[in-house]
């Protein structure tokens, strides 16, 4: 016989730009499954779970009437970071691939996406605040390693959410 104990922290949807847990525990194992529910300000709502014994994470985002927008099935390396994921649409269907990289203290370096065939799609190429450590933005490069585009992140004052800045490296024609 399975017995199954669930610790739940709330028992509602959290409201909006808020998060929710609950852990579950199976039977005599030592291997805690974590629940992450976000309500995101758009009334969509993402779930992650957390499985760190099988070094897996599978995140869903349903939109506002419960239809599935997006899920990424996550591998963790031996860290607990994403090392891998499959990035699905609607309907299941797999978008594309991605694969992580990080620096000896453990910041994302970059993000890799491939197309279902294992191409190189586009890669993220993060950059940091070398006295904080903070993230300061990304460049994005397409599959043949040309600049598309950067992004860059600037920490305000009051604390508030950072404000960000894309800026993409093709100007476009004036009509």
């Amino acid at each position: 016989m399975v017995t199954r104990s669930i610790l739940l922290l709330f028992l509602i949807l959290p409201p909006l730009g808020r998060t929710a847990e609950a852990q579950e525990q199976s039977g005599g194992s030592s291997n805690v499954k974590r629940v992450t529910v976000s309500q995101n300000k758009d009334g969509s709502r993402t779930t992650y779970e957390v499985d760190n014994e099988a070094r897996k994470t599978v995140a869903t985002t349903i939109d506002a009437d419960g239809k599935m927008q997006s899920r990424i099935r996550y591998d963790l390396d031996d860290a607990g970071r994403f090392a891998r994921g499959e990035v699905y649409g609607p309907g299941d269907q797999l978008r594309f691939k991605t694969a992580y990289k990080y620096d000896a203290s453990g910041q994302l370096l970059e993000e890799t996406q491939f197309t279902t065939e294992g191409a190189v799609k586009n890669k993220l190429v993060y950059s940091y605040d070398q006295l904080s450590g903070r993230q300061t933005g990304y460049a994005v490069y397409d599959g043949a390693g040309k600049l598309v585009g950067t992004t860059r992140t600037n920490s305000r004052p009051s604390g508030n959410a950072p404000a960000t800045r894309s800026t993409p490296t093709q100007t476009q024609p004036r009509r």
